[in-house]
């Protein structure tokens, strides 16, 4: 139950939450996100990412009392913060976005870990305890994947938060872009290490695996499908990699939720009424970042041929995190038909991709270096704007989006972000060209 209080504070966010996704700013970022699914060359996309320093502008500026309350407030509160607190191309949605209640474990075995917290128990990093060590003595652990979909639950919640803000801002189920990583998965098994070597020791076996997961990922997605739980993945959906799912290439539909409809009557295909959708209709995403330790030919061998049968099955693709892709773009990268988005790190040959993306509809995702906002220094507008301007030459003729990941800390100065992005759009608008 939302209490009084808590509900007079969801429906206050919530009037906000609309007066933003109303306002002429989110309706200019939108219409930049549209040309940019429609392979525009037109103004950058430039936005911030706030995952990992929620605890410096979200939950500090949280007062509900109630734990199902807080879940709404945060969501709300997060849903704003481009508007709010960055001034960024983030998009304030006019609805409230609830997911389906689903789980997936790919090959049966739950991971460990060891975390390491600050003081105020902030996650600051974390280690892998392996529970696969050995791949040829453990193999026999690896089995069918399991999943799972808890409807009533999600029926429940999304009538209680109707009740509470449905009259200001309508629940609508929607999703994330589906994710199809793989060795993201093993590694948290085994360990970076153990995962390197059973490439080499057990060969045969590690294949095995991979083709366990392929076949995993396949037959979840299909079951989603057969569910009814896959919705359009067309608009301001979350992407992975903190981007949005706009594209005008697959099935839109509508997902809402009628505001007052009784939950035993919502049948399975609200998510899309009308519009039965399978994988291969909506975004997925994807990388190995985990292969970036290993050679070209052995990433060829080991990892690619996996990855591709798996992204075969999306509409469209986004691949790519941390890792630097440049050496892997040529031979295989390039060969994935339904790519549109790749992302150039900090760590990637930003000229050499944007030789290869140029004029193409394959989004330079860019992820820039960190440490202008990390270390607590005065900002360096001078090598901010060196840094920038070779990323605008290098996306020449590319289309070009911005998002600053890998920030840890922003030392609670929201203000120090925006001046920082005001230079990263400066020197976009001063030296890129379309």
């Amino acid at each position: 139950m939302i209490t009084g209080k808590d509900r007079e504070r969801l429906r206050a966010l919530a009037n906000k939450q609309l007066e933003y996704a109303k306002s002429p700013a989110t309706k200019n970022i939108i219409i930049k996100w549209q040309a940019l699914a429609k392979g525009q060359r037109q103004e950058p996309i430039v936005r911030m990412s706030f995952g990992a320093y929620r605890d410096e502008i979200i939950y500090p500026r949280m007062i509900c009392g109630g734990e199902f309350a807080r879940r709404i407030e945060e969501t709300l509160l997060a849903n704003m913060a481009g508007r709010e607190l960055f001034d960024d191309d983030s998009v304030t949605p006019d609805y409230y976005p609830k997911f389906w209640e689903t789980s997936f474990n790919l090959w049966g075995i739950d991971v460990k870990s060891s975390f390491l917290s600050d003081p105020n128990s902030k996650k600051l990093a974390y280690h892998i305890d392996p529970v696969i060590k050995n791949l040829g003595d453990d193999f026999s652990r690896f089995s069918k994947g399991t999943y799972s979909a808890d409807k009533k639950k999600t029926y429940d919640e999304i009538d209680e938060i109707n009740n509470c803000i449905g009259d200001i801002l309508p629940v609508k189920i929607t999703m994330a872009c589906l994710n199809g990583s793989v060795t993201n998965k093993l590694v948290r098994l085994m360990g970076m290490e153990n995962m390197y070597l059973a490439m080499m020791d057990y060969p045969d076996e590690f294949h095995a695996v991979m083709r366990m997961a392929c076949e995993g990922y396949e037959e979840y997605f299909a079951w989603l499908a057969a569910e009814r739980l896959l919705c359009p993945t067309t608009g301001g959906q979350p992407l992975n990699q903190d981007t949005y799912c706009y594209t005008d290439e697959l099935p839109t539909g509508q997902a809402d939720l009628p505001p007052g409809q009784d939950s035993v009557l919502i049948p399975d295909s609200v998510c899309a009424p009308n519009l039965t959708l399978g994988a291969k209709q909506v975004w997925g995403y994807m990388d190995s970042q985990e292969s970036a330790a290993i050679s070209p030919d052995m990433y060829g061998e080991f990892v690619f041929p996996y990855l591709s049968r798996i992204a075969s099955g999306f509409g469209l693709l986004s691949y790519g995190c941390c890792e630097p892709v440049h050496p892997i773009w040529d031979k295989y990268l390039s060969t994935l038909s339904n790519l549109r988005r790749v992302s150039v790190s900090a760590w990637c040959d930003e000229e050499f991709m944007g030789e290869r993306l140029r004029g193409s509809r394959i989004v330079f995702h860019r992820k820039p270096k960190s440490h202008f906002l990390v270390l607590n220094n005065p900002l360096d507008e001078n090598e901010i704007t060196a840094y920038f301007k070779k990323t605008a030459l290098a996306a020449r003729g590319c289309m070009l989006e911005v998002t600053q990941r890998e920030v840890s800390t922003i030392h609670s100065d929201t203000a120090r972000v925006r001046k920082y992005l005001n230079i990263i759009r400066g020197t976009l608008d001063k030296y890129w060209r379309p």
